[in-house]
This record gives structure tokens, C-alpha cells and sequence, in this order.
């Protein structure tokens, strides 16, 4: 008879909590939230799991003290255990609650760059990892749980966990790339072939290690990453991208690296290890130089900025903005790898100083107060992606743009200062304070019918245009004027206003000329005849 199948849901297993209690409701919750995004783990599984089955092993424990308190007459040593231990282990979950982003490593792969953050976010996300996992044993460096039991071979545990999915990632990494459509290109296939052989040396060597330095294992998932991305990108549609990596000295400089490392896994060499990281530098750069570098995505970014910042920072945004447009021109030109950090350091800076001038200054008003915290920030934060764009224009020798960049600055920055002096000291005065700068607020309105003919003012003409304005008392007839004008398509002009004369029976001449200048409450009607092209009258 066929075995019976076991149910069996990840999550489940390692969420399952036992006992529930009021206190430790809050851990339950963050181990459970933090379980999901391990069950979804790619990458770093084993000791993603580990770290999840950790906390739930704590909170059991600390459920166990619960329960022997509530069952015993003196268990005041357990109760003091497991209050002790709450706040601290909250606060450790939290922590990697808010960073649980480290469980995901999709990262875009559009150019060379882009494969170097790949492999940076895979490094950091990995060691945040196993930081936040060693903080959970009683004989870290944390003092969270010193009190509370571990496995006798938690250490070793560990460790296994770490290799299974180094290497996972390492034999996934290969396999895509012997499957690879690439690997179809005759021109390129030996070559390919080369590389991926040195990888399987590589993995088998790692595997069979007893102990291995993990910089070595670093610099070996590295390789792999480049050179599988460089397979990615090989397929691109963009011409500028794909052409230049698809050449055969690319995976020979690669070959010739990968076989040093591979010696050095397998022979234990001692002392090459420096070297070949120098030499994968090199590879890198060169890779770098010959495949072309972009400009980082930060830089467009940048255009949205400039119509969110408001008087106090603007001609500062836009010069810094500026500035950034002066860097990019050079980079492009030049595009060396040895300017691509200060670029993107300067890049990063201005962006962070473009939100905090819009922080700063929410609302245009005259409550404008420099030393507020929010300005302070601000002008920290122009001042130093001020810095970060003079140290770029001097560590590429700009001493031209350098000087004219700290000059758009200085006068940025005086500009701003005189705009804000001026709506402080000019717009808020005594002159300003009558005027209704409140469009919703009531106003004393009336409505006024105006006739627009040609030729002559008439009461009745067909051919008349009849228009009725709800507008302020004190609006000039010059306003009404230019809102006639705008609806005139004929190439004539409205020119004059006219009113009847009180008691005239006369289309013509019983209409009075008015002036334009007179205000709409001193005209004694509430319909006026506008004529088109007063030199017929």
C-alpha cells in the first residue's frame, strides 16, 4: 500500500509557535511577518530559515518561563529570565523586520554597472544576514539571550547552513550560464566552455574545503555574477550594450583569472589570494572601460526637482542642477571608471539636498526662519552636494567649470536671499496688507452685460455678441476690455466702450463714450456697448 502523504507548508513549520500569552503576542506577530519573506527567499534559504526557526525557538522558551511561572509557587528566577528578555528580542526582530529586504536580490541588469550593485547588494544583504543571525546566540557579542540555551553544535549549524547556499548560488549561477543561448555561438562556445569549466573546479574545490577563508568564497560568487550577467547583457537590444561584450578576449582575460583561483581553492597556495583579487580588479575595470558605463539613473532623476523648490532654495537647486549637467557632459566624453564614484556621490548628495530644500520650505510665505532645523538641514545638505561637485570637477582636473560652478553658486545663493528679503520686507508691508490675497474670499460683486458690434453701438443687432460678467465692483473696463479681445478671431480690435444715454430713443448718437480707466461701480448701468474697430464710427 502507498504511503500516505504528509502535509507539510513551510511557513508553517517555521512559524509554529506554541502556547499563547499576551506578552510575547508582538514576537509571535514579527516572527510570523518575517517567516513570509523567508518562505519566498531565493537566495541565502538555509540560513534565512535558520534565523526564522532561532526566533521561534526564543519565543518558545520565553513561553515555557511563562507557563512555569503561572504552574509554580517561587519561579521568580524564570519570571525575571523572561522579562528581561522581551524589550531586547522585540527590538532585534524589529530591526530585521524593517531590513527584511535583504531576503530580496532582484537587481536590474541594463549595463555593466548594474552587475557590480548586483553583486555589492548580494554581498551586503548576506553578511546583514548572518550579523543578525549570530546576535540571536548567547555567546555573541550581543548580550540579547546570553541566558537562554543553544544547540551544543549551533556554531557548526550555522557554518553548513552558510556553505549550502554559497554553493547553491554558486552551481545555480553556472548552470544558467551552460544553458545560456550564448553558449550556442560557435564563435564563442570553446571559450565559454573554458570558463565554465573553471567554475565546476571551483564549486568542487569549495565543497570538498573542510575550511575556507570567505573572502575566497566572496570573490568566487563574484566571478560568477559578472560572468553570467555579462551573458544577460550579451543578448541585449541595445547595440552599444550587447556588441562590445560579445568578443572572445573577454572570456579569455576571464579564463586566465578563474584558473589562478581555481589553483588557489584546490592547492591551497598560500599568499596568491591578494593577487587574484587584484588581477579580477583589473578584469573588472577593463570590462568596465571597454563595455561602457552609463550614466547612473540619479542624474535624470534630477529634472522633476527644480519645479518642486520653492523661492528660498530655487536659484540654488538649479545651480547645483547645473553643476551635475557639467559632470555628466564630462563623464560621457570620458567615461573612466575612475570618475564614476565622485559622479555618483555628487549625484546622490544633490538629489538628497534638492528634497530637503523642498522639505524645508513647504509653503511660499513670509514665516521664513533660516536657523529653523528644516532650513539648517537644507543648507547643510545644498553645502555638501556643493562639495561633492567641486571635488569631482578637482579630481578630474575641471579648474575652469570649478571656478565658474563656485561663482553660479555664490551668486545662487545671494539671489535667494534678496527674493526672500523681498517677499519678507517688501510684500508683507503696509502696502500689501489691504489687498485681498484670498481668492475664495467673498467679494462685493455685480454683473455687467456687455454688446459687441461692429460699426456702431446697437441695442438689437443680430449679429451682436452678448456677454454678462460676474466681476468686482472695482474692476477697470480695461479688464473687460481684455477679456473681449481674447474672443476676437476677425483681426479686428474691440476699442471702445459706449452707454446709452438715460431717456435717448436714438441708436446713434445716443451712446456716450466711456474711459477705459473708470471703475465698473461708477458707471450708473450695468450694460455697456462695445464697438469692433472704432475708426469706422
Amino acid at each position: 500500500m502507498a504511503a500516505q502523504a504528509t502535509p507539510f507548508s513551510l511557513w508553517n513549520d517555521l512559524t509554529a509557535i506554541r502556547d499563547n500569552y499576551a506578552a510575547t503576542e508582538f514576537i509571535k506577530y514579527l516572527v510570523q511577518t518575517i517567516g513570509y519573506y523567508a518562505s519566498s527567499a531565493t537566495r541565502n534559504t538555509q540560513t534565512s530559515y535558520r534565523l526564522v526557526t532561532r526566533c521561534r525557538d526564543i519565543c518558545n522558551e520565553i513561553n515555557r518561563l511563562i507557563k512555569s511561572v503561572e504552574t509554580s509557587q517561587d519561579s521568580w528566577a524564570d519570571f525575571e529570565t523572561y522579562t528581561v528578555l522581551i524589550d531586547p528580542l522585540e527590538e532585534q526582530l524589529l530591526k530585521i523586520a524593517n531590513d527584511i529586504e535583504f531576503l530580496d536580490e532582484t537587481v536590474e541588469r541594463r549595463a555593466i554597472n548594474d552587475l557590480f550593485a548586483s553583486v555589492n547588494s548580494w554581498k551586503a544583504k548576506r553578511e546583514a544576514l548572518r550579523n543578525c543571525l549570530e546576535k540571536l546566540y548567547p555567546n555573541s557579542d550581543s548580550t540579547l539571550l546570553k541566558t537562554l540555551p543553544a544547540p551544543n553544535n549551533w556554531q557548526d549549524d550555522l557554518n553548513s547552513a552558510r556553505k549550502h547556499d554559497d554553493l547553491a548560488l554558486l552551481r545555480g549561477t553556472c548552470d544558467d550560464m551552460t544553458t545560456h543561448p550564448l553558449c550556442n555561438e560557435a564563435r564563442l562556445r570553446p571559450y565559454i566552455l573554458k570558463v565554465t569549466t573553471q567554475f565546476t573546479r571551483i564549486r568542487s574545490g569549495l565543497k570538498a574545503a573542510a575550511a575556507i577563508d570567505d573572502a575566497v568564497v566572496v570573490l568566487s560568487v563574484r566571478c560568477a555574477i559578472v560572468m553570467q550577467g555579462v551573458m544577460v547583457l550579451s543578448m541585449s537590444n541595445d547595440p552599444a550594450v550587447r556588441q562590445p561584450i560579445r568578443t572572445r578576449t573577454l572570456w579569455i582575460k576571464a579564463e586566465l583569472v578563474l584558473n589562478l583561483l581555481s589553483e588557489h581553492i584546490n592547492s591551497g597556495s598560500p599568499g596568491k589570494l591578494k593577487k587574484i583579487q587584484d588581477d579580477w580588479a583589473d578584469f573588472e575595470k577593463w570590462l568596465t572601460e571597454t563595455a561602457g558605463i552609463s550614466i547612473p539613473k540619479s542624474y535624470q532623476d534630477l529634472m522633476p526637482y527644480a519645479a518642486k523648490i520653492r523661492r528660498a532654495y530655487y536659484s540654488q537647486g538649479l545651480a547645483l542642477i547645473s553643476g551635475c549637467r557639467t559632470m555628466a557632459a564630462h563623464f560621457e566624453s570620458n567615461k573612466s571608471t575612475d570618475s564614476l564614484k565622485p559622479l555618483e556621490e555628487a549625484l546622490n548628495a544633490t538629489t538628497d539636498a534638492l528634497k530637503d530644500a523642498m522639505v524645508a520650505m513647504p509653503l511660499l510665505n513670509s514665516e521664513y526662519k533660516p536657523n529653523s532645523p528644516e532650513h539648517s538641514k537644507a543648507v547643510a545638505s545644498l553645502n555638501s552636494a556643493n562639495e561633492k561637485i567641486i571635488a569631482y570637477f578637482s579630481e578630474c582636473s575641471m579648474d575652469v567649470e570649478k571656478t565658474k560652478h563656485t561663482n553660479v553658486m555664490k551668486a545662487a545663493a545671494a539671489l535667494d536671499n534678496d527674493r526672500m528679503r523681498d517677499l519678507k520686507d517688501k510684500l508683507t508691508g503696509e502696502k500689501w496688507k489691504d489687498r485681498n490675497r484670498n481668492p475664495m474670499a467673498p467679494t462685493d460683486d455685480i454683473s455687467i452685460t456687455v454688446r459687441r458690434s461692429q460699426a456702431r453701438p446697437q441695442e438689437n443687432a443680430a449679429h451682436s455678441v452678448v456677454t454678462t460678467y460676474k466681476v468686482p465692483k472695482t474692476t477697470p473696463l480695461n479688464a473687460i476690455l481684455w477679456k473681449e479681445c481674447i474672443g476676437v478671431t476677425t483681426g479686428l480690435r474691440p476699442s471702445r466702450f459706449h452707454k446709452k444715454e438715460n431717456g435717448s430713443t436714438s441708436d446713434w448718437p445716443g451712446f456716450k463714450p466711456l474711459q477705459l480707466n473708470m471703475q465698473l461701480k461708477d458707471l450708473g448701468t450695468t450694460e455697456v456697448f462695445l464697438v469692433i474697430d472704432d475708426e469706422k464710427i
